[in-house]
């Protein structure tokens, strides 16, 4: 039969095609996600804190071969032919470093450096197989409440492969390649998460000692000056007052000479160095400044003068802190430091002289404060703490005043 009849009456019933059975099994099953390590750190507020996870694979850094020596025979020179390679262990896989830094609203900030590496393969150099090390690396600063968890991303690797099944030779025939094998793409992504999570083991204990503000001086001559107690000389004039009742038991003929004695504390008083405001009772209206004075009096060797003033930061606000002119002596500039606290209601300033000179005596306007209603209302304008000193930064005690401003609209 002509091979062009035979293919005429050729159908799919008069052949039959047996391909072999395959079967393949995976043996090895891996999930898409995987916990490395759960570790913890615990470290101190500053101190940096390494975690390493991972190997140590040793890099060849360098070689060298011995020299020309001398030989025993004939002074011949003798060479080494072996070759000393010196290696260094590099850290593969998870280094973190971490800085942390406890802030008193229990928040942590922390300074991390955190990278990933893994030997991907490997390349001869030198005769020597040297690792291919994939390195990802992060470094940045964050700020975390406690308990808060920050997840570190970015560090993925993409690998794709493509693997073709077929039979020998059929697999590559132009069209035929589609009906004799099978192609498979897979895309890989591995992505490594790294979750960090600060806790406080323990805070330090601070007192109202600690928080409070403290005058340094002006930035010439910065100090910290001890604190004085201020409560004595409020103390000393009840005392003046007490030998009064006790007069009234003697007769009435020694009470005439009874008051001479009573006369002479209440002039020690009149005489004690005191600090107030001028005047004593203020209105202005909402929006408006004015100045207010700040004035010593009966002071000696007066020299340097911290203060805190409070004020209701509703009511008020201290916009600047002015000079005076006592404090000067008319013959010299002072430094002024001033830091007005608007949202606390507190101005902390500080006046001083001119280092290596003599203090000032007597009474005089020591410093002008300008003041700006806010609201409607009554705040008072109170000397807290004051700590006055004399040329030989002994403290001077002064009886403190207070001042009432009224707000209207």
């Amino acid at each position: 039969m002509p091979i062009d009849q035979f293919l005429h009456h050729f159908g799919a019933k008069d052949y039959s095609l047996t391909l072999p059975g395959a079967t393949a099994s995976a043996i090895l099953t891996d999930s898409t996600t995987k916990i490395i390590q759960n570790p913890e750190i615990r470290s101190v507020d500053g101190q940096t804190a390494k975690l390493r996870i991972g190997d140590k694979i040793p890099v060849a850094t360098g070689s060298f071969q011995a020299g020309v020596g001398v030989g025993a025979v004939g002074g011949a020179g003798i060479v080494n032919p072996l070759v000393n390679t010196q290696f260094q262990y590099q850290e593969v896989g998870v280094n973190v470093d971490m800085t942390p830094r406890v802030h008193p609203n229990r928040e942590v900030s922390l300074k991390l450096k955190v990278e990933v590496s893994s030997v991907t393969g490997t390349s001869t150099i030198g005769g020597i197989q040297q690792p291919i090390i994939s390195q990802r690396t992060i470094e940045h600063d964050i700020r975390l409440k406690e308990g808060e968890a920050s997840i570190l991303g970015g560090l993925f690797e993409r690998i794709d492969t493509k693997t073709l099944n077929g039979w020998p030779g059929f697999a590559k025939i132009p069209f035929l390649h589609y009906f004799l094998s099978d192609t498979k793409t897979e895309h890989q992504e591995n992505e490594v998460l790294i979750v960090l999570i600060p806790r406080i083991v323990r805070m330090p204990i601070f007192t109202r000692e600690n928080l409070r503000a403290v005058a340094s001086g002006p930035e010439q001559t910065p100090q910290v000056r001890r604190e004085s107690s201020l409560q004595a000389p409020v103390a000393a004039p009840p005392t003046a007052q007490q030998p009064a009742p006790a007069q009234a038991t003697p007769p009435a003929a020694p009470a005439a000479t009874s008051p001479s004695p009573s006369a002479v504390p209440a002039a020690g008083t009149e005489q004690a160095a005191r600090i107030r405001f001028e005047p004593q009772s203020l209105t202005v209206k909402a929006g408006q400044a004015v100045t207010l004075g700040v004035v010593v009096e009966n002071v000696k060797d007066l020299f340097s003068i911290p203060l805190l003033l409070q004020f209701d930061p509703a009511v008020m606000s201290v916009e600047e802190v002015r000079h005076g002119g006592f404090l000067s002596g008319g013959t010299q500039e002072i430094a002024i430091v001033q830091r007005v606290d608007k949202a606390r209601g507190q101005a902390i300033i500080s006046a001083t002289r001119q280092p290596n000179t003599p203090g000032v005596n007597g009474s005089g306007t020591l410093l002008g404060i300008v003041i700006r209603g806010l609201a409607a209302g009554t705040s008072p304008l109170a000397i807290v703490q004051v700590n006055a000193r004399d040329s030989q930064q002994k403290a001077i005690p002064l009886v403190t005043g207070e001042a009432t401003i009224t707000v209207e609209q």
